[in-house]
Formats: C-alpha cells, sequence, structure tokens
C-alpha cells in the first residue's frame, strides 16, 4: 500500500503542474509511485495523457490507466478491476469487502482515498458511476455498523465527524434496497457537546446490474455561502444553498472524496472518475 501524500505536498507539486500546463494525473502519479517522470523533462512515453488536460482527474481503469488514488484495503482482492463490465470502455473498478477481513486504516473498508483535497470557497464537481451487481450483499459481520457507504466525501481532521455527505446502499431498515444521499448534522447535545446525526436527503430502490451516474456539485465553505447539489443520471435530485456545507465552522481544510465499500461485506463496481472546478462543468464530469 503506498502512503498518501500530505496535503502540502500534494499542493506545492499540484500548482507546480499547474503552472507547466501539465495534466495533475502526472505530478499525482510521480509523487504516489515515485515514478522516475521529470516534469522539465516532459517525457511522456510511460504515462497515458488523461482524455482531457481540463479535468483535474479523471480515471477509466483501463488496462494503461494511471491510477492515482490511494487503495485502503487489507486483501489482496480488496481493490481491482473488472473486465465482465464497464461504464465505457473495457475494465472497470470493483471493492469487495467480505466478512472476517481485518480492517483497513482503522475500520472495515475496501475503497479508495481520492488524493483529491480541496480548499475552502473553490467550486468542484465530481462524477461517478456505479453499478450494483447481483451479488452485491456478500453477507453481514458483527461490528462495523450497519451500512454500506459506497461514496463519501471526508473531512481533513479537526473539530467535526465524517463523512460530511455520503451515499450508500440501504437495506437493513428498508424494505427493499435503496441508493441513499445523506449528510451528517450537527446537533447541541448540551450545554458544552454537540452531537452530529445522519440526516436523509435523497433516496430511491436500487437496481443490479445496471450503472447510475452520480454527480455532487459543492462549494465547501465554513459560512452560508455554500451548496451542495446532487444529480442523478444528469438530473438534479437534491440541492441545498446558502449553507455552511463544513459541519463545523473551525474547519480549516476543505475534504477528499473516497469510494468504494465501507461497512457491511459487499462487492461494487464504480467506473468514470471524473473531477472539474469551475462552473457549469456537468457535461465535463457525465457520460
Amino acid at each position: 500500500m503506498v502512503d498518501v501524500p500530505t496535503k502540502e505536498e500534494f499542493n506545492a507539486l499540484t500548482e507546480r503542474v499547474r503552472q507547466l500546463g501539465e495534466p495533475h494525473n502526472h505530478v499525482q502519479y510521480a509523487l504516489l509511485h515515485d515514478h522516475p517522470y521529470s516534469l522539465e523533462s516532459h517525457e511522456h512515453e510511460s504515462i497515458p495523457i488523461p482524455p482531457s488536460s481540463e479535468l483535474y482527474r479523471h480515471t477509466t481503469y483501463e488496462e494503461d490507466d494511471v491510477i492515482v488514488e490511494n487503495p485502503q484495503t487489507s486483501t489482496i482482492y480488496g481493490i481491482t478491476t473488472n473486465d465482465e463490465v464497464s461504464r465505457r470502455g473495457t475494465q472497470s473498478g470493483q471493492a469487495l469487502l467480505l466478512d472476517g477481513d481485518e480492517f483497513a486504516n482503522g475500520g472495515p473498508r475496501a475503497e479508495y482515498h481520492g488524493v483529491d483535497w480541496v480548499d475552502l470557497n473553490i467550486e468542484r464537481w465530481h462524477g461517478i458511476s456505479f453499478l450494483a451487481p447481483e451479488d452485491w450483499h456478500q453477507g453481514d459481520r458483527v461490528g462495523g455498523g450497519k451500512r454500506r457507504i459506497v461514496y463519501q466525501f471526508h473531512k481533513s481532521g479537526g473539530p467535526g465527524w465524517s463523512p460530511l455527505y455520503g451515499v450508500e446502499i440501504r437495506s437493513h431498515d428498508t424494505p427493499v434496497p435503496m441508493w441513499r444521499l445523506y449528510r451528517k448534522d450537527r446537533y447541541a447535545k448540551n450545554n458544552d457537546s454537540w452531537g452530529y446525526k445522519n440526516t436523509k436527503l435523497w433516496e430511491e430502490p436500487l437496481v443490479v446490474d445496471e450503472f447510475i451516474d452520480f454527480v455532487v456539485h459543492v462549494k465547501w465553505t465554513v459560512d452560508n455561502s455554500g451548496y451542495f447539489e446532487f444529480y442523478r443520471n444528469k438530473e438534479k435530485v437534491w440541492e441545498d444553498h446558502n449553507i455552511m456545507t463544513m459541519n463545523d465552522a473551525a474547519a480549516v481544510d476543505g475534504p477528499y472524496s473516497k469510494w468504494g465499500i465501507y461497512g457491511q461485506p459487499t462487492r461494487i463496481i464504480f467506473d468514470e472518475i471524473r473531477i472539474a472546478e469551475g462552473s457549469d462543468r456537468l457535461v465535463d464530469v457525465t457520460l
């Protein structure tokens, strides 16, 4: 397992890439994998250029793709590629968590750390495609909660709880399995402490063996100038505007994304990770 770079290392090298006009994937790959790629030499023969250099990130899981994200799993099968189904191309990514797997990074997970920290007050778009195969439910384990979180936006430390927003497959307390978007809300427990609860924002029944495209449009803030929009197959199904999107005003760093599976034993397919910054980028992060 590779080490996740510090936010300072990541930002410094990313800024250098911006100045040189290079796709971000190259510098993240060099940083994470100690590749002998020289920013000065501009030799890219062994590093495929992303389909659009205007995207902050584009991960396709094709055979020659550069995977810059950090896998967090305790097994050799936890994070792999899948050549049986894909949203586009010939391969996709897969996460598999089984009963009995040891914890990874302190929890029951087989997921990618997106290595995509963002500063506060930056407008960002995140696109991802998921498919729940027929055998998505891999049983139940004791411990680790009841949840099956497949996509989340995680704090970068400091006060408050994570994830700030998440997408899960909900099945333990629903008539049928559901896709569910939720938000972590803070509330006053008493005069000197805070509690956090999950608030359901949107849900719909899960359909197996069918890709679903999600897009998040967000500006992370510690005042009421933030917003969070959620799209399903290019249709906006939830929006929060004029809100504080971080759940604690003392936060100093924006979050990062994670995808795969956290919680109960599950198999999930994902593909076409796209991230962009700026306004009106929906078309750039969806198919």
